[in-house]
């Protein structure tokens, strides 16, 4: 036996009695959809059927309101970037916040799909919530504020000419997924502090003697301690 929801297969059917089954529903746009149920021919399969049975408006999709992910996950604590938020049941109402303040010049695509700015907000993760129709939901930290980056200082200052040395650099806005280099040469950082005040890294191999700058950058800024290391 076969049951369709508005032309979507259910993905699960289990027959208990002759006169009784369950049926897991199949996702489907918010609405009204007709439920048919049919039996194919074992012989020939479908679109031949033995046995079918329609049921006009049988069943109703209604809305529950989900907030999946937002685009870009994270930013600048000036906030100014034009975000996408998707998930389900986003009506004409609908409203989106990121870390307790309302998203800027929001537009409702439809009703999986809410677009509009940024809003400033503190360094660290943040929630992003979604408002409508009297409902709520909610993606916790789906959202990360980043400040642009700060380098005061590193320790140590030296290390042998074969690199490996585990060098701590301090300041603020740092974290895992940013640039670091040491004169030309690329490092990825292998620690970062969960309040963006450190982040560790190997230090590459270099030329004995050589005095190298240091630097850091992210798609929030950049930043250079010269003659470093």
């Amino acid at each position: 036996m076969i049951v369709l929801f508005g032309g979507l297969v259910a993905p699960d059917v289990f027959i208990l009695t002759p006169e009784l089954a369950v049926v897991r529903t199949p996702a489907h746009p918010m609405g009204t959809v007709d439920i048919r149920v049919f039996t194919p021919d074992p012989l020939l399969g479908e679109p031949y059927v033995l046995e079918e049975h329609i049921l006009e408006a049988g069943f109703v999709y209604t809305s529950a309101l989900i907030v999946s992910e937002i685009e870009p996950s994270s930013g600048d604590l000036n906030g100014g970037d034009l975000a996408t938020v998707t998930g389900v049941g986003f009506t004409s109402d609908a409203k989106f916040y990121v870390g307790g303040h309302e998203a800027i010049e929001q537009s409702l695509i439809d009703s999986n799909t809410l677009v509009g700015i940024i809003p400033a907000g503190s360094y660290g993760p943040a929630d992003v919530a979604v408002t409508a129709d009297g409902l709520s939901a909610t993606a916790n930290d789906a959202y990360f504020y980043h400040q642009p980056p700060e380098l005061e200082a590193l320790s140590p200052l030296t290390g042998p000419a074969i690199g490996g040395t585990l060098v701590t650099l301090q300041g603020a806005g740092l974290f895992l997924e940013m640039d670091v280099a040491f004169g030309d040469e690329l490092v990825a950082p292998l620690d970062a502090g969960s309040d963006g005040s450190w982040l560790e890294v190997l230090s590459p191999a270099g030329p004995p003697g050589a005095l190298v700058s240091v630097s850091v950058s992210s798609a929030v800024g950049s930043v250079e301690l010269e003659n470093a290391w």
